[in-house]
Parts: structure tokens; C-alpha cells; sequence
């Protein structure tokens, strides 16, 4: 697992994985992102500011199902059913452009709602600098 692009471990150490989210929940650093949505027929436009992006920084835009289920029919979760929360199902790097504006186009699936979610990384080791996400959207 990694948290914040920054403190990595086994996803299993439930203790390791507790103090890195309250740790990278306690930030002041983070740098705003605002994010923008609408629906053009059956994609999503996207559009970010990031104040203050260090000029290498990227963007990562991503849509992400509210919800989903898997049943492994091998493996250790053979003959399970699996929940999910906030699954990626379609992700783009968006370039910022001098004003620190960048957008993409997304193409939900049509299986439910989800929403979109966007990070700013460091270009230097992918530090987490920033994120937003949208409110729920319907599909």
C-alpha cells in the first residue's frame, strides 16, 4: 500500500496503514484543486485548476464507480464475493498548462454512478501535493 505517494507497506499492517491516513489527513500543505464537471452525451468533461502546481507537477484525473462486486472463481478469494468501493475505470494525466488549468475527457462506464477524482503528483517520486474530488454523478 501506498499513502500519499510517499510511506509504502503491506496493505495487511492495519496499524502502518492507520498512522500513514491520519498522518496524511493532518497535512496543511495540501494545495487546492478545484475541479469541475458536466456530461457531454455519454462522457465527462473535466476541468482543474491547481494553484500554485510547482511547474513539473501533473495532474491525474480518474473516474472511479461509486461501487463493484468481483467473484474470483481461483485464488485465495476463489468462490468469494468481493466489494468494492471507488473503483478507477478510466484515468488520464493531464498536462498544466502556465495558468495552472488542465481537463480531459472521461468515459464512465454504464454501470452506475461514481464520480470524478483528481491529484496533483510532484514529479520527483510522485508526492501527493493536492486532491478533489466531485460529488457523486449518475449514470
Amino acid at each position: 500500500m501506498v499513502v500519499n505517494g510517499e510511506r509504502q507497506f503491506v496493505g495487511s499492517d492495519e496499524s502502518a496503514a492507520h498512522a500513514a491516513i491520519r498522518d496524511g489527513l493532518a497535512r496543511t500543505d495540501a494545495l487546492p484543486i478545484t475541479l469541475r464537471t458536466r456530461a457531454d452525451g455519454p462522457e465527462v468533461v473535466v476541468d482543474c485548476t491547481a494553484p500554485g502546481a510547482p511547474a513539473d507537477a501533473w495532474l491525474e484525473v480518474a473516474w472511479v464507480d461509486e461501487r463493484a462486486t468481483s467473484s474470483p472463481d481461483r485464488g485465495e478469494n476463489g468462490g468469494r464475493t468481493l466489494h468494492h468501493v471507488h473503483v478507477a475505470r478510466d484515468l488520464r494525466r493531464v498536462a498544466l498548462d502556465q495558468r495552472h488549468h488542465g481537463g480531459a475527457r472521461l468515459r464512465p462506464p454504464d454501470a452506475g454512478p461514481g464520480r470524478v477524482i483528481a491529484w496533483l503528483e510532484a514529479a520527483n517520486g510522485g508526492r501527493v501535493l493536492g486532491a478533489a474530488a466531485s460529488g457523486q454523478l449518475g449514470r
